[in-house]
């Protein structure tokens, strides 16, 4: 993971001063390169009480990446990142029991900004994002007898490996250099399934659709 965050960190920074060389001849910095790295609080929301207590409560989680952001302080701009992100929840009776959900997210925010005497800059942003699953694909949840068959069941967690969200927030660009924003991360389509696997017939029955919304809170530092 370490090799694939070098990577694109170094693949963004030969972008952005390439395009800054050809957009910015007022040597005014308007294409930016910087880290992100944030917190978020994720809420599974899941059609089913019987499985929402397996990852009913809220489990700190976090991202990090680099961010490129082409912007005006005052006006229309646009930022894209590519960040690891962890978020997952946990069983409101067992704290070991939980769903864990690892991707490389990539949002891509449409942002408008004021420009406050050259030192700060508040702003909103909205617009997609798009996760990549790059963690385990299933967690099992619990075990148990079936009512039915009497086959051993088991209850898990399978992770999708794409998803689509968006992204609606404020944020504060000061001196150009370091920015901070807070976010709401709403799913679109389903981060995974809550599913039961019968040991005797090796049949899976995918049961429930599961959604993490988001609360984040993040920093980007600006190298240039």
């Amino acid at each position: 993971m370490m090799r694939i965050v070098t990577f694109i960190v170094f693949a963004f920074m030969l972008v952005a001063q390439s395009a800054q060389a050809q957009l910015d001849k007022s040597n005014k910095p308007l294409l930016k390169i910087g880290l992100t790295a944030g917190l978020n609080l994720a809420q599974m929301r899941v059609g089913s009480a019987d499985m929402k207590q397996y990852a009913e409560k809220p489990r700190p989680g976090f991202q990090v990446g680099p961010t490129l952001a082409f912007y005006k302080p005052s006006g229309i701009g646009f930022d894209l990142s590519a960040l690891y992100d962890q978020r997952g929840a946990q069983a409101s009776y067992d704290s070991k029991v939980n769903v864990k959900y690892q991707t490389v997210q990539v949002p891509l925010n449409i942002r408008y900004g004021v420009n406050l005497g050259n030192m700060i800059a508040p702003y909103i942003f909205v617009g997609p994002q798009f996760a990549f699953n790059v963690g385990r694909k299933e967690r099992y949840l619990a075990t148990g007898i079936g009512r039915s068959t009497g086959h051993t069941m088991i209850r898990k967690w399978e992770a999708q490996s794409t998803a689509v969200s968006m992204n609606f927030g404020i944020g504060l660009l000061a001196m150009d250099k370091v920015q901070a924003r807070f976010c709401y991360n709403l799913q679109l389509t389903k981060n995974g399934w809550f599913s039961q696997y019968d040991t005797v017939t090796g049949v899976t029955a995918k049961m429930y659709v599961g959604r993490l919304n988001s609360f984040q809170v993040a920093v980007t530092y600006f190298f240039n």
